[in-house]
């Protein structure tokens, strides 16, 4: 899944990118 690779460079950033 795309969220997967987004928590790998930093949880906050998936947040903003979840949106």
């Amino acid at each position: 899944r795309e969220g997967s690779q987004i928590m790998q460079e930093g949880p906050r950033c998936s947040l903003r990118t979840r949106k």
